[in-house]
């Protein structure tokens, strides 16, 4: 019951604020400017996706998004119409440890349907293109840390993934700041099963006259010890900021969400530190 009220509320401030804005609709055309739906984005769990539940959004202002889950990544792009309709083409990547090729992933495309409210809301359902009438329904809301301006400063020093790709793989991440360029961080790691990863991550501008927020772009080289193969990887990262009940901060989570150009391949998680 007290979900369906949300939702019923949360339907209204669509409705609302699409009545209430200066646009108007001409010959059953919508005339207006459409809200922002980039941003970082924290999950409401209410659906599970192979047995894990999607945690952290990212969305560019050019609509690249990341959905990160524990096991599970969506990738693809996004766009809001009639100013609050909210619709996405996106791939999964999940992994898949059966065949014992590390960080490997099985994928599938998918559409996303759902409303943008008052850039507080998301919701709405995924929905796989093999199967279209089962939907996963989703929640995120809009999480402050992204106005926080970014710095390779608040993110460097190690972070710690557990449970990488399977049970009991622990992932170490370090960053450097670079010592030529400020918006650059260095990145060195390795992982219990013995892969190593080194690349760069750097803040997101976009356009380059923007104001950046706080998203970051990766970009990786993989040695991949089960088959020895060496796997590029781009994506995108950001943090999220925890507070005790008091207000008094607990401390950072480290979201990164990156794939290789065939989803083959797909590096995604939490660190702490």
């Amino acid at each position: 019951m007290i979900k369906c009220i949300k939702y019923f509320l949360a339907l209204l401030l669509v409705l609302c604020g699409s009545c209430s804005s200066s646009g108007s609709s001409s010959e059953g055309g919508y005339t207006g400017e459409n809200q922002n739906a980039s941003g970082v984005w924290s999950n409401v769990p209410l659906g599970k996706e192979a047995g894990k539940i999607f945690v952290a959004g990212i969305i560019t202002p050019e609509y690249n998004a990341r959905f990160i889950g524990d096991a599970i990544q969506y990738v693809g792009t996004v766009d809001v119409r009639a100013r609050t309709v909210l619709n996405g083409e996106l791939s999964a990547c999940v992994w898949t440890t059966t065949g014992g090729v590390h960080y490997q992933t099985n994928h599938a495309t998918l559409d996303m349907f759902g409303y943008l409210v008052q850039k507080f809301l998301l919701m709405g359902s995924f929905r796989y293109d093999a199967n279209p009438d089962e939907n996963v329904p989703f929640e995120f809301i809009y999480n402050t840390t992204y106005e926080v301006p970014p710095s390779i400063d608040d993110i460097k020093d190690s972070w710690v993934f557990v449970d990488e790709w399977k049970s009991g793989n622990t992932l170490v991440l370090t960053i450097t700041p670079s010592t030529e360029v400020p918006t650059i961080g260095n990145i060195t790691g390795s992982d219990t099963l013995g892969n190593s990863f080194l690349g760069t991550i750097s803040i997101h501008y976009s356009p380059p006259s923007d104001t950046p927020k706080n998203i970051y772009d990766l970009s990786l080289q993989f040695y991949n010890t089960s088959n020895g193969d060496t796997v590029s990887l781009g994506g995108l990262a950001t943090y999220l900021e925890s507070y005790n009940e008091d207000g008094s901060a607990e401390g950072k989570t480290l979201c990164i969400g990156a794939t290789s150009a065939d989803y083959s391949y797909s590096l995604n998680g939490f660190g702490t530190q």
